[in-house]
């Protein structure tokens, strides 16, 4: 659907429109925009086992005496034929797996380097806004022509970034 890659795009990529300067047939105001794609430099560091590491630390963390025997009867059948085992998509459900998610982003995007911390591009208050959501569904209407979203989905999109700010 529109809505998931809209959500992909916001997450894993920095949103920036460029304008494109008119050539001289053109008149200034009908300059157009384009949206500028790049991959977040935290991505490289996704994958489905480090998820799972860190949901696995996060629930011994909360309660170490009833969730190590969850941890160590992991059901690590894969998911139809998605390649993510059944116990990574039970954590990822539901309101708390989105908080999982948010969390384990945030914890990637902060690298130590050299010893200091460089947090990278996730400074502001959250993962996503109303204009990066606008950058994205122009992003995807170049490629889609019959790309729009309804305005009750962009109004849960919205709901979905902002119901976990970025923690300070």
């Amino acid at each position: 659907s529109v809505a998931v890659v809209m959500a992909a795009l916001c997450i894993y990529c920095r949103l920036k429109l460029s304008s494109s300067k008119s050539n001289g047939d053109m008149k200034p105001e009908q300059n157009h925009q384009h949206p500028m794609l790049t991959f977040h430099p935290w991505v490289k560091g996704m994958s489905f086992e480090s998820i799972l590491n860190f949901a696995s630390k996060r629930l011994l963390l909360e309660d170490h005496n009833s969730n190590s025997n969850f941890i160590q009867d992991l059901d690590e059948n894969e998911y139809g034929c998605s390649g993510m085992s059944k116990l990574l998509v039970n954590l990822l459900l539901g309101r708390p797996g989105k908080g999982l998610f948010f969390d384990y982003i945030r914890s990637i995007s902060v690298n130590e380097q050299n010893g200091f911390i460089q947090n990278e591009d996730i400074s502001t208050t959250y993962y996503a806004t109303k204009e990066t959501l606008r950058v994205a569904l122009i992003a995807i209407q170049q490629h889609r022509n019959k790309a729009y979203p309804s305005r009750k989905t962009m109004q849960k999109l919205n709901r979905f970034f902002m119901s976990h700010p970025v923690p300070e």
